[in-house]
C-alpha cells in the first residue's frame, strides 16, 4: 500500500512530463529527456559544506534536539542551537484551516494533551483541527512525564529546565523558519504525505521558504519522491531530495538525473550501517569502520555532486564510521554527541 502511494504519484508526474495534449484531447508523446540540469547546491548549504573539514559532517538535529527537549518545538531548536548543531530537520502537517504546523505524527495525541483538551475528537488527526485549537494544546508536558531518552534522569536536562517545557506550543512552519533565519542555521523541512495525502502542501512550503528569505539555507525532503519533482518544478534553485530507507538501483542517476535533486536523505540501513560486517550482532563483532559500509553508492552520489545525509544515527560508534566515510551530514536525536565527536582531534 505504501509503495503504491509513492510510486503512483511519481509515475503520474513523469507521465505529465512525457505527453502533451492536442486540442482534440489526444495525448501526444513529447521528446522526453531524462537529462535534467546538473544539480547545484544552493549557496548557504554549499558554504556550510565547504566550511566543514573532511570527516566532520554537518550536524543536523532530528526534530530539533529531541533528546534534550520536546521534539519539533522551538525549545528543541534552541537546545540544538545551544549544543552547536549546524541545523535541524522538522516535519510538517496542515491544519483544517490550511496552516502548516510543525509536528511529526499525523495525530496530536502522542506529543500533546489533545486527549484531555478534546476528549471527543478521537483519533485527533492534525488535519481535523484548526490552528487556534492546536494553539490551546501543551506540547511539552509529555516530554517531562515520559523522559523518552532518559536525559532528565541522567542529568543532561535539569529538573528546572524540564519544568520550563510545560506549556510549550506546537509551532507553525513560519515561526520555525523565522527562528532558523535569525539563528543563521540550516533547515530540512520534511513534508509528510503518508499515510494521509495533502494537496497543495508542496506549494505552501516552497512559498513559506521564499517569503522568509531562506531559499539558500532550506531543503525539502519527502518519502514521496514525486514531491521532489514538484519542488524542482516550482523552484529549481531550492534544495530538495528524496528520503530513502531501502537501497535504490544506481542512486546517483536516480537522484540527480531523474529527480534533478541536489541531496538525498538515506537511512542507516541504506548505507549499510545495520549490516553484520559493520554493526555486528549478538554472535559477531562489527568493525564500525567505513570499509564495511556501502561505499560504492556513497562515492557515486558524492561524485555526482549530491549531498548525502544519513538518518537517524544516535550511537557514537556508527557516527564515527559515517564520519570516516565522509558523508555530508548526520541527522541525529543526539546532536550533543555528534558535536563532541567532531571536536575531537
Amino acid at each position: 500500500m505504501i509503495a503504491r502511494q509513492i510510486v503512483k504519484p511519481l509515475c503520474l508526474a513523469l507521465a505529465a512530463a512525457s505527453f502533451s495534449c492536442a486540442p482534440s484531447g489526444r495525448l501526444i508523446p513529447k521528446r522526453l529527456s531524462l537529462q535534467r540540469p546538473k544539480p547545484e547546491i544552493p549557496p548557504g548549504w554549499a558554504e556550510a559544506i565547504r566550511a566543514r573539514s573532511k570527516h566532520r559532517p554537518l550536524n543536523i538535529a532530528h526534530r530539533g534536539a529531541r533528546s534534550l527537549a520536546p521534539e519539533n518545538t522551538i525549545a528543541a531548536l534552541r537546545a540544538a542551537l545551544d549544543v552547536g548543531a549546524d541545523g535541524w530537520e522538522i516535519d510538517i502537517h496542515p491544519t483544517r484551516d490550511g496552516r502548516l504546523v510543525v509536528i511529526h505524527d499525523d495525530t496530536l495525541d502522542r506529543t500533546t494533551n489533545a486527549r484531555e483538551v478534546f476528549p471527543d475528537r478521537k483519533p485527533w488527526y492534525v488535519a481535523d483541527f484548526t490552528l487556534d485549537e492546536i494553539r490551546q494544546l501543551d506540547a511539552g508536558s509529555w516530554f517531562v512525564k515520559s523522559d523518552p531518552f532518559q536525559q532528565i534522569k541522567d542529568g543532561a536536562v535539569s529538573r528546572d529546565a524540564a519544568k520550563a517545557f510545560i506549556g510549550e506550543k506546537v509551532p507553525t512552519l513560519e515561526e520555525v523558519l523565522r527562528f532558523t533565519r535569525e539563528s543563521g542555521k540550516l533547515i530540512d523541512v520534511e513534508i509528510k504525505q503518508m499515510p494521509r495525502r495533502y494537496p497543495d502542501v508542496v506549494e505552501q512550503v516552497v512559498a513559506a521558504i521564499r517569503a522568509e528569505g531562506l531559499r539558500d539555507r532550506a531543503a525539502i525532503s519527502c518519502f514521496d519522491h514525486s514531491c521532489v519533482l514538484q519542488v524542482k518544478s516550482l523552484d529549481r534553485k531550492l534544495m530538495a531530495g528524496p528520503i530513502a530507507n531501502d537501497r535504490i538501483g544506481r542512486p546517483a542517476k536516480y537522484v540527480g538525473t531523474l529527480l534533478g535533486a541536489e541531496a538525498c536523505f538515506l537511512s542507516g540501513s541504506f548505507v549499510g550501517a545495520g549490516s553484520l560486517a559493520f554493526a555486528g550482532s549478538a554472535l559477531t563483532q562489527g568493525s564500525f569502520r567505513a570499509k564495511d559500509l556501502n561505499l560504492e553508492d556513497l562515492r557515486s552520489l558524492r561524485k555526482a555532486g549530491i549531498a548525502v545525509f544519513v538518518w537517524t544515527i544516535n550511537d557514537e560508534k556508527t557516527m564515527r564510521g559515517l564520519m570516516e566515510a565522509d558523508v555530508t551530514g548526520i541527522i541525529t536525536d543526539f546532536p550533543q554527541r555528534l558535536q563532541k565527536l567532531k571536536a575531537e582531534d
